[in-house]
């Protein structure tokens, strides 16, 4: 998946960073995010949030999972001065069913930035694995399209496209 935005790539890092932004999108989506841990030394910036989604998941899915939404913790690394940030996904419930991982990369453009989504999901439950791997791909799609408009918004506010 492919954003693009009319601003440089640290302005766009700038809003996504911001606390602000996590409580904005939960207050749009409904998804709570929480820090867990946050760590910035020489090897970079490290970020360990929680993610419950407040929406219930499809009832056969919930029997399958023992759960009756989706949550789990995500973990996010970026090296100092980069625009690469390594993601991995560790779900509260069925972790060894599970697999999420990929990356976010942020690259400048003529005419602004671009970020790209790069990611792999897996669950490997028996039935509807993949009836849920097209679930949460469908809704990490649509939750990034929200970050996207926030993203832009928070920019205008603040005068940087």
């Amino acid at each position: 998946m492919t954003q693009r935005f009319a601003c440089t790539p640290d302005a766009l890092m700038s809003v996504l960073d911001d606390p602000s932004f996590d409580a904005r999108m939960a207050a749009a989506t409904g998804v709570a995010r929480e820090i867990l841990e946050r760590r910035e030394d020489a090897s970079g910036l490290y970020v360990r949030s929680r993610v419950i989604a407040n929406k219930e998941i499809p009832a056969v899915m919930a029997k399958a999972i023992g759960a009756d939404r989706i949550s789990y913790d995500q973990e996010s690394r970026r090296a100092p001065g980069s625009f690469d940030i390594a993601w991995t996904i560790i779900p509260m419930v069925l972790a060894n069913k599970f697999e999420g991982s990929g990356t976010t990369t942020l690259r400048a453009t003529k005419d602004g930035c671009e970020r790209i989504i790069e990611g792999e999901l897996s669950v490997k439950v028996p039935l509807v694995g993949k009836q849920m791997e097209s679930k949460l791909v469908d809704n990490v799609k649509e939750s990034y399209e929200r970050a996207a408009t926030l993203a832009n918004e928070m920019l205008r506010e603040r005068g940087l496209i």
